[in-house]
């Protein structure tokens, strides 16, 4: 083979190869430097060297990749110089620590909770800074601002989607570990205590009771969490029942702005102090650290672990439970973990359900109240303990009696193992036979684990609108969902990741609706994310978590967030979106329609609008009947991430014939009952309606007197080129519909660069 013909033919192997280098590169970008030392290489090669096609394939190959990992290596290396010389000036050694270090990769792993998050195909950080001080967070603040350096926060690693030590978006990133930041003082006499962001829930507990045996904190039932990241995101532990959550009890915070500033409650206003107390974290700022309230406690509280198997009336019991557990004395907190386990000297296995409580009280009161109002699960004083309240902090958390208090001082988690977490909130008690299907799913799965915990007392008598956590009165129960394994394969994961999926999808029919409920600190990314090239947020796409963490209160915490941070420097997959610019006519006209108050009918929420539209220079006058469906569209991964189906209209059939009953007592003078029409899409119609926009939203044009409805049909196609209201889908224009259009909602990716929504009102 000649000099030449390898040569043109490995020109094309360079391109096939930077193709897929391209696209395996961090952040599927490559230097425009990389191409160019590509070629030279090549051109080298055929000077020199006739050889083999294979050869000069898999050489050239290694060459691209090899120039590419320079590229990134270079990158990388200017990020950590830069940074680092930015922090040059706060003279402190031991604090900033690149991927050369030899303490760099114990140090990220040493509070990661969620070994997932360390696998190989994880994002890791450029660098891991720990400051000592406040002033050192400020100037990891500004650095960052100046350089356009991505930071990632940590106080103690429990984040379940790992967001505070690794990242599922595009940019590299620096982590601020506040791990050496862990003061505590107590007042007694102002009956709070100040903690800084990295001091664990068990360290700040030890501290608390090594000054008084009778006040303690509410807050978390793991004694390993961060306290930092741990309020933010709610805080719920044991006491939650009497005294309400962490965010309930927080008197002051300091946080360091977009700006390096250092703020106070006072300095940073109501506004920004309700949003960082339950709208989780990482949106608004950096804790730096909580003002907390002492809660009396008394000297001497009750615990107990009974455990009832399928073979001892598990599922009667349980249910018994549900309709009881809200009901218990304030004093009473009882929670459920349930998981399969082992029958002795059998292969079979059964479904374990324990009670794992802590009484505020001693054991005699403790039993009356059991007797009285859950005789079922047949508690004995001999089932009981009476112990101190840190003590009681000890056996919550699972640790066994021969372990002393002091070990909370290490801040040491006492569970570490790859999982996958969920949650949901229940309203109305599982039925006897919902339970069983539960039972058949745990049973085909390795080590699930549900964990129940009660709500009732204090919590349903603090209104929701209080904190950005919202999950208040009228929930019996949150569950958690864990599922976890114990080797870092990614079949393993695939197949796990599966399971909790499946179970998840089946558990919606017993969990809350209108929107399905989850919990900001059990973070679910399966919930959606925010783009990957982490550059914006988007309103309309975080409302499919948004509402999901903090319902009504969601939109309250976007402009908060807008008005703080404007620019929006810290995000993350789950972030607090900016409210959109003006030019985002789409998303404010769905922005504008999620503040306006709606009549419900049963999962169906309907806003009336009138809407004036400006389409090049005329103005146009409408009325709309807004419908919201949030189940209409849903994310499920029961195979593949981001798989989306479409729920039939028909699953609202009783609530869309109770809404049209209601019709023309909304619409009147605009139509009458007799004129409206609503349509029902099959399945097979589900192409339809595009998968292009998070909000489920419906828009029924209404027909005005007088007017036709070809007329409607009409503006309706020229609205569409300017995305101001609808996305005219092709399939309706085989609909006949006299007097009502039924479309969907514009794609939030539309731009609607010359028109605008210019008035809307209800």
């Amino acid at each position: 083979m000649s000099g030449g013909i390898p040569y043109v033919i490995s020109l094309k192997a360079v391109s096939s190869a930077s193709s897929f280098s391209r696209s395996s590169a961090v952040g599927g970008k490559v230097p425009r430097s990389a191409p160019r030392a590509c070629s030279a290489g090549v051109a080298i090669l055929a000077a020199v060297s006739p050889l083999t096609l294979p050869a000069i394939i898999t050489f050239l190959e290694l060459l691209v990749i090899l120039s590419l990992s320079l590229a990134q290596f270079s990158s990388s290396t200017q990020i950590q110089t830069t940074f680092y010389q930015c922090l040059s000036t706060l003279q402190s050694p031991n604090t900033f620590f690149t991927p050369t270090n030899p303490n760099f990769t114990t140090l990220l792993n040493t509070t990661a909770e969620n070994l997932r998050c360390l696998m190989p195909s994880y994002p890791r950080p450029q660098a891991i800074f720990t400051p000592l001080n406040e002033s050192h967070v400020q100037t990891a603040v500004i650095c960052a601002k100046k350089l356009g350096i991505h930071l990632r926060f940590r106080s103690g690693g429990h984040d379940y989607e790992g967001i505070s030590y690794t990242s599922a978006m595009d940019p590299p990133f620096v982590i601020v570990d506040m791990s050496k930041m862990r003061a505590v003082n107590v007042d007694l006499n102002d009956n709070s205590v100040w903690v800084e962001a990295g001091a664990t829930t068990g360290e700040l507990y030890y501290r608390v009771a090594e000054n008084s045996s009778t006040h303690g904190i509410a807050a978390g039932l793991c004694t390993s969490l961060g306290i930092g990241g741990h309020i933010t995101g709610g805080a719920y532990g044991s006491m939650m029942r009497k005294y309400g959550l962490g965010v309930d009890n927080a008197l002051d915070a300091k946080i360091v702005n977009a700006d390096g500033k250092i703020l106070d409650r006072a300095s940073m206003g109501e506004d920004v102090f309700w949003a960082i107390r339950g709208g989780g974290g990482g949106s608004y700022g950096v804790i730096v650290s909580w003002k907390l309230k002492l809660v009396p406690v008394p000297s001497t509280v009750t615990v107990f672990n009974v455990p009832r198997t399928l073979e001892q009336g598990a599922t009667k019991i349980l249910y018994k439970w549900q309709q009881v557990a809200s009901n218990f004395d304030d004093d009473l907190f009882v929670r459920v973990f349930i998981n399969p386990s082992d029958i002795s000297n059998t292969t079979k296995r059964t479904i374990s359900t324990t009670y794992n409580a802590l009484f505020l009280g001693g054991v005699d009161r403790l039993l009356a109240i059991m007797n009285s109002s859950f005789p079922e699960l047949g508690l004995l004083k001999s089932d009981c303990s009476e112990v101190s309240w840190l003590e009681s902090v000890m056996f919550i958390a699972g640790f066994p009696t021969t372990v002393p208090t002091t070990f909370l001082l290490t801040g040491k988690p006492t569970f570490l193992n790859y999982f996958k977490a969920k949650s949901d909130f229940v309203k109305h008690p599982i039925p006897e036979t919902g339970l069983e299907g539960i039972w058949k799913r745990l049973l085909k799965e390795d080590q699930p684990l549900m964990i129940w915990n009660p709500y009732g007392g204090m919590m349903g008598r603090i209104p929701e609108s209080a904190t950005p956590f919202p999950h208040r009165n009228g929930v019996l129960f949150k569950i958690q969902y864990v599922n976890s394994w114990s080797v870092p394969e990614k079949e393993a994961m695939k197949k796990h990741y599966k399971w909790i999926r499946m179970f998840y999808k089946y558990m919606g029919q017993y969990v809350s609706i209108n929107p399905r409920e989850a919990y900001v600190n059990y973070r679910d990314l399966d919930l959606g994310m925010n783009d990957k090239n982490g550059d914006n947020t988007s309103f309309v796409k975080a409302s499919s978590w948004g509402r999901r963490y903090f319902k009504d209160n969601f939109m309250r915490l976007v402009k908060v967030k807008t008005e703080f941070d404007p620019d929006n420097f810290f995000r993350h997959e789950q972030s607090i979106p900016i409210l959109p610019g003006k030019s985002d006519s789409c998303e404010l006209f769905e922005r504008k329609l999620l503040e306006f108050p709606a009549r419900k009918y049963g999962q169906i929420r309907i806003i009336k609008v009138k809407v004036k539209i400006k389409v090049k220079e005329k103005v146009e006058k409408l009325v709309l009947l807004v419908i919201h469906l949030p189940q209409v569209k849903g994310r499920v991964q029961d195979y593949e991430p981001q798989q989306e189906v479409f729920h039939p209209w028909t699953s609202y059939h009783t609530d869309i014939q109770n809404m049209f009953q209601k019709v023309p007592e909304l619409l009147n003078p605009y139509s009458n009952h007799q004129n409206l029409y609503y349509h029902t899409h099959q399945p097979h119609n589900h192409h339809c309606f595009h998968a292009t926009c998070n909000n489920h939203w419906y828009y029924l044009l209404l027909k005005l007197k007088q007017q036709e409805a070809s007329d409607i049909r009409k503006f309706l196609k020229l609205s569409i080129h300017y995305c101001i209201l609808f996305q005219f889908l092709e399939c309706s224009k085989e609909e006949k519909i006299p007097g009502l259009i039924t479309a969907f909602a514009a794609a939030k990716s539309s731009p609607c660069p010359s028109s605008e929504v210019t008035d809307i009102e209800t």
